[in-house]
C-alpha cells in the first residue's frame, strides 16, 4: 500500500474512534448527572423541600404569574408555528410529553426516573451544573437570587408539567 493510503486510513480510524469516544463520554456524563439528581430527589430531606416548594408554589401569586406568562409565551409560539424544541435549539424527542401524555392531554410519568429525565431535557448540561451548584450553595444565596433561580426554572415548564412532576415525586 502507498504511504498516503496508510495515512488516510489511520486518520479516518482515529476520527471514528475519537467520535465514538466522545459519544460514549457524553452518554456516560448524562447518565451520571441523572443518577446524581435522582439520588438527590430520593433523599428524604430533598423530598421534604420539594413538597414545601410545591406547597409554596400553589400559594405564591408570583410563581403563578410566572407560570401564566410561560404558558402564554408557549401558546404564542405554537400559534406562530414555533415549538419548544426550536426555541431551545434541540431537535430530539426529549421535549415531547412523556409516555401516557399527549400535547393536547395531560402529562403523566410512570416513575421518578422518567420525570427526572423529562425535567432534565428542559435544560442543557451547563444549566444543570449551574443549578446543582446553586442548590449546594443555597444557604449563601440571597432571597432575591433564590427567587430569580426559581423563576428561571419554573419558566421552562407549563402548569400541567409541574403538576405531573410534583405527582411523580410523591
Amino acid at each position: 500500500m502507498k504511504r498516503s493510503t496508510k495515512v488516510w486510513i489511520t486518520l479516518v480510524s482515529l476520527a471514528v474512534l475519537l467520535g465514538g469516544g466522545l459519544w460514549a463520554g457524553k452518554i456516560y456524563v448524562s447518565n451520571k448527572i441523572t443518577s446524581v439528581i435522582t439520588d438527590m430527589a430520593d433523599d428524604p430531606s430533598t423530598q421534604k423541600q420539594i413538597q414545601e416548594m410545591a406547597d409554596q408554589l400553589a400559594n405564591d401569586p408570583d410563581a403563578q404569574d410566572v407560570l401564566k406568562e410561560a404558558e402564554n409565551a408557549a401558546a404564542g409560539d405554537k400559534a406562530e408555528g414555533n415549538t419548544t424544541a426550536d426555541n431551545n435549539s434541540k431537535t430530539d424527542d426529549s421535549q415531547k410529553p412523556a409516555a401516557g401524555g399527549s400535547k393536547s392531554g395531560t402529562i403523566s410519568f410512570k416513575s421518578k426516573n422518567e420525570a427526572t429525565q423529562y425535567a432534565m431535557s428542559k435544560f442543557n448540561a451547563k444549566e444543570v451544573v449551574h443549578y446543582m451548584d446553586a442548590f449546594r450553595k443555597k444557604d449563601s444565596l440571597t432571597s432575591e437570587q433564590k427567587k430569580q433561580i426559581k423563576a428561571e426554572i419554573l419558566s421552562r415548564f407549563t402548569q400541567e408539567e409541574l403538576q405531573a412532576l410534583i405527582a411523580a415525586s410523591r
